[in-house]
C-alpha cells in the first residue's frame, strides 16, 4: 500500500470496465488526458454483452510497474499468487461498486477491453482510463491510468502469465476461491 495525492492505493488494475488488482478509490476519463495504449476509438464499440475474459485459475505471476509524476522513479514489483483472474475481476468491480464508483460501459475491440470510470476520494474525484490486453486464456496486459487531476497522474503495467497449477494445501485442498480444474484440463 502506498499514498499517492492523499489517496490511499492498493494493488489494484483495471481492466476493461473490470478490475483486476485497485486503488480504494478510482476513476476516468478526464479530457484530454492521454489514454494507455487504446485501440482506436472508431473501431471500439460500446456492449452491454461485454463479459469478463475467461482466464484458467492456477498460479499466476504479476509483474508491475508504476509510473507517477514526472520526477519519481518507476517503481516495479513481481509477485506470485494462486488466483482465478476471472473471478478477482468480478469481486473487485463490484467492490468498487459498491463504493459509490461509476463506470462508463466497457469497450471492446477484438483482443483489448477498454474501461473508463470514476471515484471520489477524500481529495477530489479520481478517474481511472484502462486497457486489458488479453494474450489467452493464461496471460494479459493491463494498461491503465489513475488521475486526481490535470497534473497529477499514475500509470500502472501488470504483465499477467499463469504459470502453472497451485500448489496443494494439507490434506490435498486448494487455496480459498480456487475450485479443483477438472478433469482432462
Amino acid at each position: 500500500m502506498f499514498r499517492y495525492a492523499g489517496t490511499r492505493l492498493s494493488t489494484v488494475a483495471v481492466v476493461g470496465a473490470f478490475v483486476l488488482t485497485g486503488a480504494t478509490a478510482s476513476g476516468a476519463g478526464e479530457p484530454g488526458a492521454p489514454a494507455p495504449a487504446a485501440a482506436p476509438a472508431a473501431a471500439a464499440t460500446p456492449d452491454a454483452s461485454v463479459g469478463v475474459p475467461s482466464f484458467k485459475q492456477g498460479l499466476w505471476e504479476y509483474k508491475r510497474t508504476l509510473k507517477g509524476i514526472a520526477s519519481m522513479k518507476p517503481q516495479e514489483s513481481t509477485m506470485t499468487k494462486c488466483a482465478n483472474p476471472e473471478v478477482d475481476i468480478r469481486e473487485k468491480r463490484a467492490a468498487l461498486e459498491k463504493r459509490g464508483c461509476v463506470f462508463e460501459p466497457t469497450l471492446r475491440n477484438g483482443d483489448r477491453y477498454s474501461s473508463n470510470w470514476t471515484c471520489n476520494t477524500p481529495t477530489g474525484v479520481a478517474r481511472f482510463r484502462d486497457v486489458l490486453i488479453i494474450k489467452g486464456p493464461d496471460a494479459y496486459e493491463d494498461i491503465s491510468e489513475m488521475r486526481t487531476s490535470p497534473q497529477h497522474a499514475t500509470q500502472q503495467k501488470i504483465e499477467a502469465r499463469r504459470r502453472g497449477e497451485c500448489p496443494r494445501l494439507p490434506h490435498g485442498t486448494l487455496p480459498s476461491g480456487l475450485a479443483p480444474a477438472p478433469h482432462g484440463s
